[in-house]
């Protein structure tokens, strides 16, 4: 299928070329990633939010924390990936990567703002505390239990037996 140039859009200092194919779909391609739409003002519109998106430069502090061990990273926050939707970071040590922003896969479980050290121990304090009244709770649990189903059809046998004379 070919492509035909068919203008260019220009917002934030920054232009891009358009282009539309023999089925008649726009298509543009910006910071590497090729965005296609069934209409021209559609593309422009997405072409316009992600141009807005990318020249934005933004720079938010934050730890990442995971409660069942107690780690923590920092980051700074720069920007939200235009396709998947999650979190651009950098870490301290320089790495950069996408943050989930929760559900299945994501790192961490709490995302904080750029909270001082000694309100990290105070938060890793609190963690075990939780974990460890979660296990005793667990025990207490599983000590007292009982399938009230079970024991209720059990007296009632019991009380049948009792009812014909049988022995119990």
């Amino acid at each position: 299928m070919s492509e035909y140039p068919a203008g260019e859009i220009t917002h934030n200092g920054v232009t891009v070329p358009i282009f539309v194919d023999d089925w008649g779909h726009w298509s543009a391609t910006y910071a590497g990633t090729k965005h296609t739409e069934e209409s021209r003002p559609k593309l422009d519109t997405r072409l316009k939010r992600t141009i807005k998106r990318t020249v934005t430069k933004v720079n938010v502090p934050f730890v990442a924390v995971r409660q069942d061990n107690q780690q923590f990273k920092r980051g700074t926050a720069y920007g939200i990936h235009e396709g998947t939707g999650n979190i651009l970071a950098e870490w301290d040590d320089g790495t950069k990567e996408q943050i989930k922003s929760g559900g299945y896969g994501a790192w961490h479980t709490h995302l904080f703002g750029n909270i001082p050290d000694a309100d990290l121990a105070t938060w890793v304090l609190l963690a075990r505390a939780a974990r460890d009244a979660q296990r005793t709770l667990a025990v207490f649990v599983s000590d007292h239990e009982r399938n009230l189903k079970d024991d209720v059809m059990r007296a009632a046998d019991e009380a049948a037996d009792k009812a014909r004379g049988d022995d119990v």
